[in-house]
């Protein structure tokens, strides 16, 4: 077993050195397989290939995995992301997205640090609106909207979140 911390500097100084990586993860809704020479990532039954990480780590596989409703496979590679980059608001942020439907508080405390690392991501003010609304705060969920479109006036997600807060 290998903590996320080690792994993802492992990963980053293979890309270095090879100039590529992939990740290939078992268990956690995926076929299990033996692969060799892989690390299994601490408490999670989940195997990552050692020469491999990158891409699955840093957002793309992490949302192809949190779509799907792989949400522990998905906050897995979210944590390497955020491990790997500490002052990443999308990584917390993301994290706090896996907890969204089960645990809002440490959804929060996720976005909360998001917007630490990044006071106008408008993702992180989306998503709080989006977790205060399902708790019923819809006076924090309308400002954490407002805020959102008013950093990003395209964001039609955060439009619409707002118009059922209202309505």
């Amino acid at each position: 077993e290998t903590d996320i911390a080690s792994l993802s500097s492992f990963v980053a100084d293979n890309v270095a050195s090879t100039g590529s990586a992939s990740v290939t993860v078992s268990g956690a809704g995926f076929s299990a397989r033996d692969y060799s020479g892989s690390v299994r990532v601490g408490g999670t039954g989940l195997c990552v290939s050692p020469c491999c990480v990158l891409t699955l780590v840093r957002s793309d596989g992490g949302n192809k995995l949190y779509e799907g409703g792989q949400m522990a496979a998905a906050r897995v590679c979210y944590e390497a992301a955020a491990a790997a980059d500490p002052k990443s608001a999308l990584a917390w942020s993301n994290q706090g997205l896996t907890y969204l439907h089960t645990d809002s508080r440490k959804a929060m405390n996720f976005f909360r640090k998001a917007l630490r690392m990044q006071p106008r991501f408008p993702d992180a003010y989306y998503a709080m609106g989006s977790s205060l609304f399902q708790q019923g705060k819809h006076d924090s969920a309308v400002a954490n909207l407002r805020m959102a479109t008013t950093l990003q006036p395209s964001f039609v997600a955060a439009y619409n979140n707002l118009a059922n807060v209202l309505v």
